[in-house]
C-alpha cells in the first residue's frame, strides 16, 4: 500500500509542495501529483487506468488530489461516480484539464492581430498590382 512505502514526513512535505490547481499553474501542478504517484509506486497504473489501485492507496489519493483542487474545478469534474475513485478522477481532471495543457499559449494582442491584417493586405495589394502589371485588371 501507498503509505507503507512512504515516510510521513516526505509524504507531508510532498504533498504541501502542491499548488492549488488553477489554468496558469497545471503543467507544475501535474507534474507535482504525477511524481506523488511515483513515490508511492502507482504512477503507471494511474497513467494508464488500470487495475485499479488497493482500497487504502486509492483513499488517500482521492483525498490528496481532492484537496488540490479549486471549488471551481471540483464542481466542474468530481461527480458521484469518481470522487471515490482515483483512476476515474485522475482521467476527468485530465479530460476537464486538456485546454492547460498545451506548453505555451499562444498570446493574441491587438498589436499581433493588427500586423497580420496589415500583412494580408500587403499580400492582397501586392497580387492585385502584380495583375495589373500583367494586363489583367479589373478595376
Amino acid at each position: 500500500p501507498f503509505m507503507d512505502e512512504i515516510n510521513s514526513t516526505i509524504l507531508k512535505t510532498k504533498i504541501e509542495a502542491i499548488p492549488i490547481l488553477t489554468e496558469d499553474n497545471f503543467l507544475s501542478w501535474r507534474t507535482r501529483i504525477t511524481a506523488l504517484f511515483k513515490l508511492g509506486g502507482s504512477k503507471d497504473q494511474i497513467l494508464a487506468g488500470e487495475p485499479a489501485l488497493e482500497d487504502s492507496d486509492n483513499t488517500i489519493l482521492c483525498a490528496i488530489i481532492l484537496a488540490k483542487l479549486p471549488t471551481v474545478t471540483h464542481n466542474n469534474v468530481v461527480t458521484s461516480s469518481n470522487e471515490d475513485n482515483t483512476l476515474a478522477l485522475w482521467k476527468a481532471i485530465q479530460n476537464h484539464s486538456s485546454p492547460w495543457n498545451l506548453q505555451t499559449k499562444p498570446k493574441c494582442t491587438i498589436n499581433s492581430q493588427a500586423s497580420v491584417l496589415t500583412r494580408v493586405r500587403e499580400i492582397h495589394y501586392s497580387s492585385k498590382k502584380h495583375h495589373c502589371q500583367n494586363g489583367g485588371c479589373w478595376y
